[in-house]
């Protein structure tokens, strides 16, 4: 009867997600707007693909410069409900697509149900109560673009099912189910979420831990839980951690990651989820919208939590909520908190979460709360509780209501004073219609839930039930699925956004890149369409090839001017294909500095210039700028129509991240005239002292420009500046006659780089480098010809006996994913052969069979020294830590298995 209703119940959960995704279900949607059409959809599409194809990509090649697929946590690909894609043999993509997020929420939603229903005794409506809340609620609502977070959350009451059994009784079936379900929640590609969940179970220890009996047998099988998940993940933790440690993290670092803090004014959005739009296309006008900052529950879930604190002595999971609730909400604040300095010392905690996601143990623990206080209420229906029920109800109604009335208005003068002055306009224009929705809109909703579920609760005390779970499916529905309605066609994967146009000659071309230098990269025209970029957006991004471009983690240039003009490190890349904005000028390209960082000390500094005239010692402004930033300037006077190396001298102190910016700059803003041509900056380094530089050129046919030439800290830690100076090097401002423009339309312009490198060349010579920071200043200020001359590290020139070589003659190419074949032919001498994909570990090439090098090249490539005659070389990727840690993965899940089994089959005999 138990598991007949269980198998109801989960019926019943995915009728009421294919309910909450209907227009996907009934048209041709796909459920993933913003980041999920972005960047998931194509990973997933991706994997169906492979498994289309009967084989498992490794490598993907067709984004920057190649990046290693198995690295890519996101893709998910060891993650068991992504299996589901095998059915793309019978069933299209996009219902596949929609089909795994619609068993997603059903699924989150019925663990809860049996977390509360089995371990936590409580009656089957409460125990509904709470999954929908779990399931349904603003945190897997608000993150349905985000599909690897909420794939991440929806096993966090699974996790506490099995922790429950091991608390009972430790005994090694839990201690694996607990393996599985940490492995799980890695796999599915999230592990900021993963790590969230060990805060819900210390605080789970915490509350039982000390009343058991067991405590040295607990410790015992929680460490060999914790080694069990990792010995089922290596396949994948390894891969990835190898790709970490190569790559920059896309905007890390705690200055970013703690502007995400949670609002605390946005706690309004418990009872008021609207109130700063977002929802029924009311427009923003608060810091973030729902994704970051909505916690809605449902009002009426809110009505029964206060009935939790009833049982607070006789149920310990009260205490457990109660507390996880606390911890949440004050890791949940970030900077807002009082305990904020002490979380930035804990280990990954510290440095590896975005405060607002702790809405993750947040809504748990009120979906729990809830889902308690809602079966106590209903164990029984006599007139004290009726009571309690009415003036609790009522009480808290009127201080919410008494709270807004009081609080709104100095909500919105605090909000509206730290907005700009455009987001500052949009609320009075809204006001009334963003007040009807908000504000009376939901209250109109609960007094009417009130009175009828009173006169209910004294007549029919069975209808309660259904009248409780009714609501509050509407309620969810209105006040927090709601809040988007704006989808992507299923048709927007064949047209892959507007650069539909442009495929084909792209695809016939497919031996060169493509660079789309706007910014965030749209994979669906790399991914789907396998046209080869030298952009793409993951999370991370190999750090040599971000600096050497001057690019942010999402690939947008810190200025473009420098590599349109130079040339010769697009050509070097491979970059045949340049999509740009029509109305930007590629010759002048400002730089946009960000606001948000903190203040910091910059020591005195002398500067240094081939002027002697504007020698001079500076120190420190005091007190530092309102902009947040401190200068050191000197006044400076340039010519027109020449380029000028800023270059500085800087070291760290302390154990901090550093940011800064060098920059020229006229009455405190850009002028016209002086156009940062070149940025190394912002820079992220420890305790080292290097030299950082950019290039600037001012416009013909202009007076002499009198302006300031500014070193800009933007860190809270110490910059000591030991010296700076201004040289005036030539002019680099050649034009873009090097691209001829081959097709515009409204969104975008196409060029073509006539001296584009092909995928793989040969070279006559070689010359060494000492740094990575020593090749870009070649590469900016002498902009050498790569076709000519590549450039190794000092210790990876010295390996190569020949300085010298002939031209090879290459044919025969064959680019697959994790394989490629060329011939080389070049009878008078050996040659040197660059191929123009990232340098990364795990490649291995072969000449004749015969394994040989590869030689860190350019920075970013790869090279090979190729002997004379005619030569068969391939290169294939064999990650041999991969291979191992698969089988050792295998043989763990197997055995883990087989023990489950055997215990099984036991326990029925």
């Amino acid at each position: 009867m138990k598991k007949m209703t269980n198998k109801k119940t989960l019926l019943f959960f995915l009728v009421v997600s294919l309910i909450f995704f209907s227009p996907a279900v009934v048209s041709e949607l796909l459920i993933a707007h913003g980041d999920g059409f972005e960047s998931y959809l194509p990973l997933r599409l991706l994997f169906a693909e492979n498994i289309r194809n009967l084989s498992l990509n490794l490598w993907e090649p067709n984004q920057l410069l190649g990046v290693p697929h198995i690295g890519i946590l996101q893709s998910a690909i060891f993650y068991p409900l992504n299996w589901l894609y095998g059915l793309v043999f019978i069933i299209p993509f996009p219902v596949l697509f929609n089909l795994n997020i619609i068993i997603h929420y059903a699924l989150g939603a019925w663990l809860m149900y049996l977390l509360c229903r089995d371990r936590l005794r409580l009656n089957i409506p409460p125990s509904i109560l709470a999954g929908l809340i779990w399931g349904f609620g603003s945190f897997n609502q608000a993150h349905r673009g985000h599909i690897a977070i909420f794939n991440t959350a929806i096993w966090l009451p699974l996790l506490i099912y099995f922790v429950h059994d091991l608390f009972k009784k430790p005994n090694l079936k839990s201690a694996i189910a607990i393996s599985f379900i940490l492995a799980i929640q890695i796999f599915a590609g999230f592990v900021q979420v993963f790590l969230y969940s060990f805060v819900v179970l210390l605080i789970y220890a915490l509350v039982f831990f000390w009343k058991s009996k067991y405590k040295k047998h607990l410790f015992a099988f929680g460490v060999l839980s914790l080694v069990l998940m990792f010995l089922i993940t290596a396949p994948q933790f390894i891969q990835t951690l190898e790709y970490s440690s190569l790559s920059y993290r896309d905007r890390t670092g705690s200055d970013f990651l703690i502007m995400l803090s949670y609002q605390p004014t946005y706690l309004i959005t418990l009872i008021l989820p609207f109130v700063f739009g977002g929802g029924f296309n009311l427009p923003l006008w608060g810091y973030y919208d729902q994704v970051n900052h909505g916690v809605y529950v449902g009002l009426i879930s809110l009505v029964f939590i206060p009935f939790a604190i009833f049982k607070i002595r006789s149920n310990r999971y009260v205490l457990f909520s109660f507390l996880l609730l606390l911890v949440s909400l004050l890791l949940m604040l970030g900077k807002y908190s009082p305990i904020q300095d002490l979380i930035e010392k804990i280990p990954l905690l510290g440095n590896m979460r975005i405060p607002s996601r702790h809405r993750y143990e947040f809504s748990f623990s009120l979906a729990l709360l809830a889902g308690i206080g809602f079966n106590y209420l209903s164990l029984s229906v006599n007139r004290k509780k009726i009571r309690k029920f009415i003036v609790l109800a009522i009480t808290s109604l009127g201080l919410v209501v008494s709270m807004i009335h009081y609080f709104t208005p100095q909500l919105i003068d605090h909000l509206n004073s730290i907005r700009s002055v455009e987001r500052q306009l949009i609320y009075p224009e809204a006001i009334f219609e963003v007040a009807s929705k908000a504000f009376v809109l939901p209250y109109v909703f609960v007094l009417a839930y009130l009175f009828s579920s009173v006169f209910i609760f004294i007549k029919k005390p069975k209808m309660f039930y259904l009248l409780v779970l009714g609501i509050l499916l509407v309620d969810l529905w209105f006040f927090s699925y709601k809040y988007t309605t704006s989808w992507p066609e299923v048709a927007d994967l064949n047209n892959s956004n507007r650069y539909y146009e442009s495929q084909k000659l792209l695809l016939s071309k497919s031996n060169y890149r493509y660079w789309k230098v706007n910014g965030f990269q749209d994979n669906l025209l790399n991914l789907v369409k396998e046209a080869p970029s030298a952009g793409g957006y993951d999370a991370l991004m190999n750090l040599d090839y971000k600096n050497l471009l001057n690019i942010d983690g999402r690939g947008k240039s810190y200025n473009l001017g420098s590599l349109i003009t130079n040339n010769s490190l697009l050509s070097m890349l491979s970059i045949k294909y340049i999509y740009v904005d029509p109305t930007r000028d590629l010759r002048y390209e400002s730089l946009e500095i960000n606001e948000n960082f903190g203040t910091s000390i910059l020591d005195e500094s002398k500067w240094i210039s081939n002027q002697p005239a504007i020698e001079k010692v500076f120190s420190l402004q005091s007190p530092p700028p309102p902009s947040g930033y401190d200068y050191l300037t000197q006044d400076v006077e340039l010519l027109p129509d020449t380029a000028y190396l800023f270059e500085v001298d800087a070291s760290s102190t302390g154990k901090q991240s550093l940011y800064f910016y060098i920059d020229l700059n006229t009455q405190g803003s850009f002028n016209d005239s002086l156009v940062p041509n070149q940025v190394f900056l912002p820079e992220e380094f420890m305790n080292v002292r290097q030299k950082y530089f950019r290039i600037f050129i001012t416009e013909p046919g202009t007076l002499p420009i009198k302006t300031q030439a500014r070193i800009i800290s933007a860190s809270e830690g110490i910059i000591k500046i030991h010296g700076a100076r201004l040289l005036a090097i030539g002019s680099l401002n050649h034009g873009i006659s090097q691209y001829i423009e081959i097709s515009r339309n409204e969104h975008e312009v196409i060029l073509e780089n006539q001296n584009a490198l092909p995928r793989i060349y040969s070279v006559e010579s070689l010359e060494p480098y000492q740094s990575m920071n020593d090749f870009k200043y070649l590469a900016y200020t002498k902009q050498p010809d790569f076709g000519k001359t590549a450039y190794l590290p000092q210790e990876e020139f010295d390996k190569v006996e020949l300085k010298s070589y002939g031209k090879a003659i290459i044919s025969n190419e064959k680019f697959e994913n994790d394989k490629i074949n060329f011939t080389s032919t070049n009878e008078e001498s050996d040659s040197y052969v660059v191929l123009s994909d990232i340098y990364y570990p795990g490649w291995k090439a072969m000449i004749d069979g015969e394994e040989v090098t590869i030689h860190k090249t350019n920075g970013v490539l790869r090279g090979i020294v190729v002997p004379k005659g005619e030569h068969f070389v391939e290169y294939k990727y064999v990650p041999t830590n991969f291979y191992i840690s698969l089988g050792v993965s295998a043989f763990t899940t197997l055995s883990c298995i087989s023990y489950l089994l055997y215990a099984h089959k036991k326990k029925k005999v």
